[in-house]
């Protein structure tokens, strides 16, 4: 498990603990300070009571929000690796989340999620599949700031 100082993952440890049902947690990148007022949110990779394989998703303020996860007691879809996430200001502080799923056949697809944070709360835009789609075509040339930057230009963030 990643984490900062033994005394962070405690709490860290605990949040997951009181918030999700978990009976093993794989990694956790830690919430760490992005600017004077914003902290981004806890990224937990863990297995939940009654699943088989792990599910993923962000820990702020209090709220779990899941990116991917299996149906109760299922085996798919399986969220496979975390990246650490990408922070970039534009009308406002985003983030982006690269991750792996896993699905029936045993292939692993990286997938993104866009969200803006906020001192309290963080919302995915509605319009993710789209800004990201157009961001992956230019990910090889452009890397990720860059590429969700552009897309965020074009659609912005409903």
């Amino acid at each position: 498990m990643a984490t900062g100082s033994s005394a962070n993952a405690g709490a860290v440890q605990k949040s997951i603990d009181e918030t999700l049902n978990a009976k093993r947690i794989i990694e956790v990148i830690p919430s760490r300070k992005i600017n004077k007022v914003l902290l981004s949110p806890i990224v937990v990779r863990y297995v939940k009571e009654g699943d088989f394989v792990p599910s993923c998703g962000l820990l702020h303020t209090g709220k779990y929000i899941d990116m991917v996860s299996p149906e109760p007691g299922g085996t798919l879809p399986s969220c496979g690796v975390l990246r650490e996430p990408i922070y970039f200001e534009q009308d406002g502080t985003y983030a982006v989340y690269e991750y792996g799923v896993e699905d029936p056949r045993g292939e692993l697809t990286i997938a993104f999620h866009l969200y803006k944070l906020g001192e309290l709360d963080m919302k995915a835009c509605q319009n993710d599949e789209q800004l990201t789609r157009f961001a992956i075509d230019s990910l090889k040339i452009n890397g990720v700031k860059k590429s969700f930057s552009d897309s965020l230009l074009k659609f912005g963030c409903m």
